[in-house]
């Protein structure tokens, strides 16, 4: 069995919902990432280049425990509220962290475009220019379901001229942005619970 870190997961998976492993340490790419350890062609995947495919409702994209990315992950696909994409972790040890090394380049831990559903739990994020950050189309539907939880967000403190951004940069834990739209609920439905954000330009950023 494999022990997945800082979440409660049970319930949440569609009867056809996959879970992936992402192990920086000791995968490859080449394996079917549908697996925690190599058995044959079977084993975690190891960068999250490879993870950013499309998913389904209530599949998992688990990251190993202790390791580190230099890399954003661009999932695709949407869940639902019943059957949430879950991005979180397995095996023991700390977060897995997304650290991207320098917070004054406009790199990104998790993006995620037009899509709904998500459940982003026990991750860590260092010198991110944004964390996670989700956007959201003028002419799309309101999209739905976004749970942030338990997540660590910190050293991104590049400050610009607000009223400028996106075109001027600023260090954000979380993000989630679109152009004014009037009389329109652009998202609904977003949890961020027990995450920590330190040295920060600023924590929650919505536009």
């Amino acid at each position: 069995s494999v022990a997945v870190a800082g979440a409660a997961l049970s319930g949440v998976q569609a009867a056809a919902a996959t879970t992936y492993y992402v192990n920086r340490s000791a995968g490859d790419d080449s394996w079917s990432g549908q697996a925690a350890s190599h058995q044959g062609s079977a084993g975690p995947w190891k960068t999250l280049a490879r993870a950013s495919t499309n998913y389904v409702a209530g599949d998992r994209v688990l990251l190993k425990c202790g390791d580190t990315w230099n890399e954003e992950l661009h999932p695709l696909g949407s869940g639902t509220d019943s059957a949430p994409i879950t991005i979180s972790s397995y095996g023991d040890g700390p977060k897995p962290v997304i650290d991207r090394e320098d917070d004054t380049q406009d790199r990104i831990g998790i993006h995620l475009a037009d899509q709904e559903g998500y459940r982003i739990v026990g991750i860590e994020f260092a010198r991110c220019m944004t964390g996670i950050y989700a956007e959201y189309a003028d002419d799309a539907p309101t999209r739905k379901n976004l749970r942030i939880e338990d997540c660590n967000f910190h050293d991104s403190r590049l400050y610009q001229k607000y009223e400028d951004y996106p075109e001027h940069k600023i260090g954000l834990g979380i993000c989630l942005f679109s152009h004014e739209r009037h009389d329109r609920i652009v998202a609904s439905d977003i949890v961020v619970r027990n995450c920590v954000f330190r040295r920060l330009a600023s924590a929650l950023w919505t536009n």
